[in-house]
């Protein structure tokens, strides 16, 4: 923040000034006992707006003391005052300085104090808070009691650095667990700046993020001590993180929309802890905390089922792009996230460790991502800028007692001025004690669209709806899907689970939606779809249309049905006033009989009266019920419920009574052929010629409804073929196995006039000839080119095999190539057969190649299209093929004189590439990205020596994970190093982990050689993030080798090991002051100290450290504990304070 004016630091160097001239009476009143900041530094002024705790366990025998000096706004000197809370709130009282506070009897806890503030209450210089316990002599202290959630300091200066730790009690999963972090600063300063945490960063969308002050807020949560708390349990529970899923609408999708629907992302926990819900965003295979390019969201997460929504943005409000992502949960026992508010410089570091219930120190991999105020940043006093982000495995502090280093193992920024990333900024660092990662789940980002047209967004109908994005209408019933959802919910009329957009009847009124329409016929406000009573005339709907079924449907015949008829039977009363009584008990509802006082009218004048027509099932207003021309009355026989063929509705209801495909219309009502029985609307055999009509009528689609040609077709002719034999007694059998039934075959004599093995029947189906048993005159009999009688092709063009003369096309006559002989023994017999030998040249292009070159070559027994080695050179014609090697326009398979073939153009002959166990057809046998030749250039061409050569079988022939392509040039890493030396630069380390190969798989060739690739002891780089160069052995030039950082040349800074891409930890061993220490891990490099004793651990040597108990004062005051004790008497005299306050009023940070 910006520095207040130099007014102020004006007035606190003329009180320094004046301080000696005070009378000694104006502070009598003064205990004569220095005190001190804590241990924090004696320039760190406690700002009036932090409140302490101090943690009181036993009220019977402890105490808390306090003592605060500060200097007013007119440049006195005043003692600073306390007021004081008990654990319930009550108030305690005003404490001025040197006070002995006693707490409240049986009320243990945390006892707060609150700095007093106004004009005259200005920052507190020196100050000390303690518990105490007064039932042993003396009274002891008791260390780990005092903290706050917000320490609050205003230095008043930008270089007066804080040097120290402070110790946050963390939520270990469950009420009562606890963690321990350990925040160690050295070069900590800002004018007026705060220290909290909690476990979540800053509030809102950029929790985990540094961000601008302005804008944002954070609520801290953690308590803040200035030793190892007491009360903490040291321990965490181990996080269990499962059942992770996400679900979007009411179907329960995995896609969002940005900015238009909400993605739930759900998984279990069996701890209340910080969630960290991550996508790969970037498509990079890590889920990254601190880039921005990844999906990065945290939150408190509790015991059981948590959900979180998600809009589809990232936090800061911009859209996801389209695609498919992997996600996972991660569960964070113990996180704390330390937010340095208005903090200007952390120089040279600050780092972050667990501490464990015997107080050992455990360094933690911190993580931060600075890059919404990098702008900001500037050059630390190392000349580097602080790191943007801590990369996505975090910067491990390292080992406790190592030296703090910027960037290295210690976050730091800034550089002791007004400007710098941290001013005016949440900066936010974080860690965690334990970790659960869940299994992957994926989302998928979709765009805003409509992909039918239909109004309703797609993913409203994946994710709510269930209907089709690319239907307009899914249930395919007239009514687009916006209608029917209203616009994009869930409606559902008829409540049977099925919403309307899916449901084809929407109200359940046995009326098809489709039927119904998108009308409103009652004008009552619902679509008659939706409407259980289209004409609201209080007879439902389904009613109307069941009643239809006996009654008709449309009993008036005015064009509408009933359902949608307020007066359904014309008789000018309202359906509404009818309803469905019977007044003249003729069992026809009032509202569908227009004589309602008419038991026994016969209203259509059929013959039948109502009351009968309604019994039996037909309609009493149409004397012709199925319209068939033959009235009720007659197929009823006067009022009976006949049905002559026994299934569906009786013959009055029936347009085929007898079920013999001859509609009754068609046959009449009173015609009887045979005069024998029935009439033929009744009777299934017309002609009684024992041949059902209905077969008659069907084989009559075949061989023609008349066959004999005269007035009577077959179903009513007894002699259907007039050969004189009655149909009864031909029957339907086919005596000469021609398809004719005898009934309708005058000819009932088979044949095979050529006596080809096929009937002449089946000839003429398909077409050969069946007076000449071989078609084509090729001497292969009809019977075999049909295969017995199917029209086979074998060539596809032209004629069948049974009329062409070549059947496969192959220049050969099939006279020539016989019905049985098969040269090559394969499933195929040669007249079929376009590759006669099987060398993979076809027949025809043998034979061509014979008109120029000889049609036998080799002068055998065999012509070049029966022989696989035409040229008789030992070499298969397959393998020779039909290039021309030697430029001599002769063939190599018929060139006994061609060179041997380079078949895949590699630069080794075919014959030494089967030598070498090479492919002949595969120029890069192993896949390495080099042609098998180049791989055997250093050497004889036939045998791979691996002094010079790679191995043209082996992908990896160094197995250093790389393939020998990749090294042979500049690849993908851009490194070029040698394929037959693992190590490359020598320095211990191999080649494929320097650049993070993952290693080379073997497999097979082209023509299924197998080659091998990395060999098994090849173990991959276990840092890929990171790179050192395998041609320079000290990557970072700084004179160690990479071997040597790298102890056990595994890719990874473990602890204890230095970077390879790092020069400043690389400076040779030195040793100025000879006492054994290197200078680079001494803390007193200028004095001998070969025993390092470090009383304060401040990292400086107790030899040159001019505050060796590290109380913030040279050393004349010691501080321990929670608070400072001097090591003078407490009767010291006050002139003796009063030149220490002086002191402390002019120094300045070392």
């Amino acid at each position: 923040m910006r520095a207040r004016t130099s007014k102020n630091e004006n007035m606190i160097t003329k009180a320094a000034k004046s301080i000696a001239l005070v009378s000694l009476g104006l502070w009598t009143g003064l205990r004569a006992t220095p005190v001190c900041a804590e241990g924090l530094g004696g320039e760190q002024r406690l700002a009036t707006d932090t409140v302490i705790f101090a943690d009181v366990v036993d009220p019977t025998v402890e105490v808390i003391t306090w003592t605060g000096y500060a200097v007013n706004q007119v440049g006195g000197l005043v003692a600073a005052s306390v007021y004081v809370y008990d654990p319930n709130g009550a108030f305690l009282g005003l404490f001025p300085d040197a006070s002995v506070i006693t707490p409240t009897a049986g009320r243990p806890g945390p006892y707060a104090l609150v700095l007093e503030t106004g004009v005259d209450a200005p920052p507190v210089l020196a100050w000390d808070v303690a518990v105490v316990d007064t039932s042993v002599g003396g009274g002891v202290e008791k260390l780990g009691r005092v903290f706050s959630y917000d320490w609050s300091f205003n230095a008043q200066s930008y270089t007066e650095a804080l040097n120290g730790s402070f110790y946050a009690v963390v939520p270990g999963g469950a009420p009562g667990i606890t963690a321990v972090i350990e925040m160690r600063v050295e070069g900590f300063a800002g004018f007026e700046y705060h220290i909290n945490s909690n476990s979540t960063g800053v509030d809102g969308v950029y929790a985990g993020r540094s961000v601008p002050a302005a804008g944002n807020t954070v609520t801290f949560a953690h308590p803040l001590y200035l030793s190892p708390p007491e009360l903490a349990t040291y321990s965490t529970i181990t996080p269990v993180v499962t059942n992770p899923r996400v679900t979007s609408g009411y179907l329960g999708c995995n896609e969002v929309v940005p900015q238009q629907s909400t993605l739930t992302f759900i998984f279990d926990s069996n701890v209340d802890t910080t969630y960290q819900i991550m996508c790969d965003l970037n498509g990079d295979g890590f889920y990254n905390l601190v880039e921005p390019e990844d999906l990065f969201l945290v939150g408190q997460a509790v015991v059981g089922e948590n959900r979180v929504d998600w809009n589809g943005t990232n936090p800061g409000g911009a859209v996801i792009p389209v695609g498919t992502y992997d996600c996972s949960v991660a569960l964070s026992a113990g996180e704390f996230h330390f937010i340095a508010y208005d903090v200007e410089t952390i120089y040279p570091g600050m780092r972050l460790f667990r501490v464990r219930p015997n107080l050992d120190s455990v360094p933690l991999n911190m993580f931060w991502n600075d890059n919404l105020v990098q702008s900001t940043d500037i050059r630390m006093p190392n000349n580097q800028f602080g790191v943007e982000t801590s990369g996505p495995n975090g910067l491990s502090s390292g080992a406790y007692a190592a030296a703090t280093t910027a960037n290295a193992n210690a976050r730091a920024w800034g550089n002791f001025q007004a400007t710098s990333k941290g001013n005016d900024s949440f900066l936010d660092t974080f860690v965690w004690v334990e970790r659960a990662v869940s299994s992957e789940f994926q989302i998928i980002v979709r765009p805003l669209g409509d992909s039918d047209g239909d109004r309703v967004p797609d993913h409203v109908e994946r994710c709510e709806l269930g209907t089709n994005p690319n239907n307009p209408d899914t249930d395919t019933d007239t009514i687009d899907d916006f209608v029917e959802s209203n616009g994009g919910t869930r409606v559902n009329t008829d409540g049977n689970g099925q919403i309307d957009a899916l449901d084809t009847d929407s109200d359940d009124d046995t009326v098809l939606d489709a039927l119904e329409g998108n009308v409103q016929t009652d004008a009552d406000g619902s679509p008659d779809f939706r409407d259980t009573d289209d004409d609201q005339d209080t007879i439902p709907t389904a009613t109307e249309e069941l009643d239809g079924v006996t009654y008709g449907h449309d009993v008036n015949t005015n064009g509408r049905r009933n359902r949608v008829d307020t007066d359904s039977d014309g008789d000018g009363k309202l359906d509404a006033v009818e309803l469905r009584g019977d007044l003249d008990g003729d069992g026809i509802p009032n509202y569908l009989d227009p004589v309602e006082l008419d038991p026994n009218g016969d209203l259509d004048g059929d013959g039948l009266t109502n009351t009968n027509e309604t019994t039996i099932g037909t309609f009493f207003d149409n004397p012709d019920s199925d319209g068939d021309g033959i009235n009720d009355y007659v197929e009823t026989n006067g009022g009976t419920a006949i049905n002559t063929d026994g299934n569906g509705p009786i013959d009055a209801r029936d347009t085929d009574s007898d079920d013999d495909t001859v509609p009754d219309a068609t046959e009449g009502g009173t015609i009887n052929t045979d005069g024998t029985d029935s009439p033929n609307w009744r009777d299934p055999d017309d002609d009684n010629d024992s041949i059902p009509t209905a077969t008659e009528v069907a084989d009559g689609t075949v061989h023609g409804p008349n066959v004999d040609g005269d007035t009577n077709p077959n179903y009513l002719d007894t002699d259907s073929d007039a050969d004189t034999l009655p149909d009864q007694t031909e029957g339907t059998g086919d005596g000469d196995n021609d398809g004719v039934p005898n009934y309708l075959d005058p000819d009932l004599t088979p044949g095979d006039s050529d006596g080809d093995g096929l009937l002449d029947t089946v000839e003429a189906s398909i077409g050969t000839n069946p007076n000449n048993p071989d078609s084509d005159g090729d001497s292969i009999n009809d019977y075999i080119e049909t295969d017995g009688g199917t029209a086979v092709n074998t060539d596809g063009t032209g004629e069948i095999d049974a009329w062409d003369s070549d059947s496969d096309d192959d220049t050969v006559p099939d006279a020539t190539e016989g019905s049985v002989n098969n040269s090559d023994n394969d499933p195929t017999k040669d007249w079929r057969d376009p590759d006669d030998d099987n060398d993979t040249i076809p027949t025809a292009v043998e034979v061509s190649d014979g008109t120029t070159h000889g049609a036998n070559v080799d002068n055998d027994a065999s012509p070049n299209y029966l022989d696989t080695d035409s040229d008789a050179d030992t070499i298969p014609d397959i393998t020779d093929g039909t290039g021309d090697s030697d430029g001599d326009n002769i063939p190599n398979y018929l060139d006994p004189e061609a060179p041997n073939a380079d078949t895949d153009g590699d630069g080794l002959d075919d014959d030494d590439e089967t030598t070498l166990g090479t492919d002949p057809r595969d120029p890069d046998t192993d896949g390495d990205g080099v042609q098998d030749g180049p791989e055997l250039a250093g050497g004889d061409p036939v045998a791979f020596d691996p002094t010079i050569d790679t191995d043209p079988k082996d992908a990896d022939t160094d197995d250093d994970g790389i393939a020998d392509g990749e090294e042979i040039g500049p690849g993908t890493d851009g490194v070029t190093t040698n394929p037959r030396n693992s190590d490359t630069d020598g320095d211990g380390i191999v080649d494929g982990v320097e650049t993070s190969a993952p290693g080379v798989p073997g497999g097979t060739s082209d023509s299924g050689v197998a080659y091998s690739g990395t060999g098994p002891g090849f173990v991959a780089d276990a840092d890929p993030n990171t790179h050192t160069n395998p041609t320079d052995p000290d990557t970072d030039d700084g004179t160690v080798p990479d071997g040597v950082e790298d102890v056990d040349h595994n890719g990874r800074i473990d602890p204890g090991e230095r970077d390879p891409n790092n020069p400043a930890d690389d400076v040779p061993p030195s040793d100025l002051d000879g006492d054994g220490v290197p200078d680079s891990s001494d803390n007193c490099p200028n004095e001998a100290n070969s025993e390092q004793a470090d009383l304060d651990g401040d990292s400086v040597g107790d030899v040159c450290d001019v505050d060796v108990n590290g109380d913030g004062f040279k050393d004349d005051v010691v501080a321990f504990g929670g608070g400072c004790r001097c090591v003078r008497a407490p009767e010291a005299s006050l002139p003796g304070l009063v030149i220490l306050l002086l002191g402390m009023l002019v120094r300045r940070r070392r």
